[in-house]
């Protein structure tokens, strides 16, 4: 809430400092793949698509060496 009208350069600033950018980080952990990520983690099996979400997934997200094939990548 604020008590008086914005000018156009602090609702600029807000806008600006509210926009994140997904990013997405993979490492090797012991014998799992480790992914860090800012957004929404998606999957597919197919690097073409479709994605969907990975449900109740957080960052850093494990994924086994001896899963099958996935592909994955964030959004907003």
């Amino acid at each position: 809430f604020f008590t008086n009208a914005l000018s156009a350069s602090q609702i600029q600033s807000l806008f600006a400092g509210a926009v994140v950018t997904p990013t997405i980080l993979i490492s090797r952990s012991g014998s799992n793949i480790s992914i860090t990520y800012t957004g929404t983690l998606l999957s597919s099996t197919n690097v073409a698509g479709p994605y969907s979400q990975v449900q109740g997934a957080s960052s850093p997200y494990p994924v086994p060496t001896t899963a099958p094939q996935t592909f994955y990548r964030t959004s907003q």
